[in-house]
């Protein structure tokens, strides 16, 4: 029975061996599927008619361009304002441009 007793024991080692086994790859696509692009395209879809002064400002102030390209630039949306830009300061940026009245997309 001594002998018995380890047999019976490695069996329910293998048993929990194995549903660990199969948890590592769902985590592992639980990984990979939160993984983001770490940099983003801002683009300008449209803004508020009202607010327009407030967007032309803030992308401005985003571009470090003079008043007549930004204009330009909100006016013809939709259109990109930038490209590769960081996740963490795209967000950022995304949210300044959504308190003026715009309409961001992240991509």
């Amino acid at each position: 029975t001594a002998f018995a007793a380890p047999a019976a024991a490695a069996p329910a080692a293998t048993a929990e061996g194995d549903d660990a086994a199969e948890d590592a790859p769902v985590e592992e696509k639980k990984v990979e599927a939160v993984v983001l692009k770490a940099n983003l395209t801002i683009r300008l879809l449209g803004f508020d008619a009202s607010k327009k002064i407030n967007v032309i400002k803030e992308v401005r102030a985003m571009l470090g361009e003079g008043l007549k390209e930004s204009k330009d630039k909100v006016e013809g949306a939709p259109c990109m304002l930038k490209k590769g830009v960081p996740r963490a300061e795209a967000e950022a940026q995304a949210e300044k441009l959504r308190a003026a009245g715009a309409e961001i997309a992240l991509e």
